[in-house]
């Protein structure tokens, strides 16, 4: 929190306005899904909204995923993180992944909205500058490599200037705009053969998170079922390359 009022100060009526802010655009990301813009977080009242809200709880959520991991990245590593946001991932794998907070990594961050990506790695720098003023190791200088690229998902691995050990998309498929369309496993299988052929070598890894909704879940389904059939290895939160079990029609 100290570390975002630092980034984003609000003036006085911006801040009394917060709590109507979170509910509208907490309105648009459910209720309302169907007026939901690809650019949503350029305007700046949701901005301020997703951070002083939804971006704490994103980051608790990543931050008790990540540790459970097989993300090994090494000196040199490139990830690519798609729809990046406020750059939500890269903030988490720094709080909860510390070995690699002095690691030679570079981060491509696609989004549609600069503005977030700006803010989010001013976040990411005052958060390393914290750890070390908290003894976390560090002279308070981010070791990352960062490069924010205004751009669709779908030039992400173009914009990569290389193959990654990590491409990652959090909380992004269900905001695309054929999210709730027909066609959706054609297109998912299209996405995620994309992003398989992108992988730097065996030991890279695709992370894909969505939120916990139907079309969460069924979003996630439908890319496991395409990550096997690109030949792609589960990881987790199922370890096996069969059917799921839970999805049986007859299941009791």
């Amino acid at each position: 929190a100290q570390v975002l009022e630092a980034v984003l100060q609000l003036k006085p009526r911006h801040r009394r306005d917060l709590p109507a802010a979170v509910r509208d655009l907490s309105r648009t990301l459910t209720s309302q899904r169907g007026d939901l813009a690809p650019e949503y977080l350029q305007a700046p009242r949701a901005l301020s909204a997703y951070l002083w809200y939804f971006l704490p709880w994103n980051l608790t959520r990543l931050c008790r995923l990540l540790p459970g991991l097989d993300l090994d990245l090494p000196d040199g590593s490139l990830v690519l993180d798609l729809g990046a946001g406020p750059l939500t991932l890269a903030q988490a794998l720094w709080l909860s992944r510390p070995e690699l907070r002095q690691r030679a990594l570079t981060f491509v961050c696609l989004d549609r909205s600069k503005r977030s990506m700006t803010l989010g790695l001013e976040l990411l720098r005052g958060l390393a500058a914290r750890t070390a003023r908290t003894g976390g190791g560090g002279d308070g200088r981010l070791a990352w490599r960062v490069r924010c690229v205004q751009a669709p998902l779908e030039r992400g691995l173009r914009e990569a200037g290389g193959r990654p050990r990590l491409v990652a998309a959090v909380n992004v498929l269900n905001e695309l705009p054929w999210a709730r369309r027909s066609g959706l496993e054609e297109r998912v299988a299209e996405l995620v053969a994309g992003l398989g052929r992108g992988l730097a070598d065996p030991a890279a890894r695709l992370l894909l998170v969505e939120p916990g909704t139907r079309l969460g879940g069924r979003l996630v389904s439908l890319a496991r079922k395409a990550a096997l059939t690109c030949g792609l290895a589960p990881l987790a939160p199922c370890t096996h390359s069969g059917p799921c079990p839970w999805l049986e029609p007859n299941r009791h």
